[in-house]
């Protein structure tokens, strides 16, 4: 009878940790909603008062990029996902990874800006290499022949 009682109550202890494990993941993704929101909402913000003091046309264009950028993150989000699934990734590496990526796409984007503007400001004339870079491309794009299926 007291093995019967003891498997009984440690069934009921790992049911209530179950339901508190639960209870955590809904409280956690309820913060991230919350948070998610708060950062749509100071956006939405910051574009009423660009619309507000700058005008209508510097409006429209703040929420096409806002929008324009949000739909290319998402497309960032899939690629997140496969990675982290292939290589099975715990969420504590993937949060960790995530802000090793953001600093360091960060940090690479601020150097890049910076060479290039030391290259602009001391050489002009790498202005024309770019140039020419972005000539071929827009010539390559315009000729380039459409495949078929």
């Amino acid at each position: 009878l007291s093995r019967i009682s003891a498997t009984v109550r440690e069934d009921e202890l790992r049911e209530k940790q179950a339901e508190l494990e639960n209870s955590k993941q809904e409280n956690k993704e309820m913060d991230q909603l919350k948070a998610l929101g708060a950062y749509v909402g100071l956006a939405v913000a910051f574009g009423a008062v660009v619309w507000g003091t700058v005008g209508s046309e510097a409006g429209e264009q703040y929420f096409a990029g806002y929008l324009l950028e949000q739909s290319l993150s998402v497309d960032n989000l899939f690629v997140f996902l496969l990675v982290f699934k292939y290589f099975e990734t715990t969420p504590e590496a993937q949060s960790r990874a995530l802000s090793y990526g953001l600093y360091g796409a960060a940090g690479m984007r601020l150097a890049l800006i910076l060479a290039g503007s030391a290259a602009v400001e001391h050489f002009r004339p790498v202005l024309l290499v770019f140039a020419a870079i972005l000539l071929f491309s827009s010539y390559k794009l315009l000729t380039e022949e459409e495949e078929e299926d």
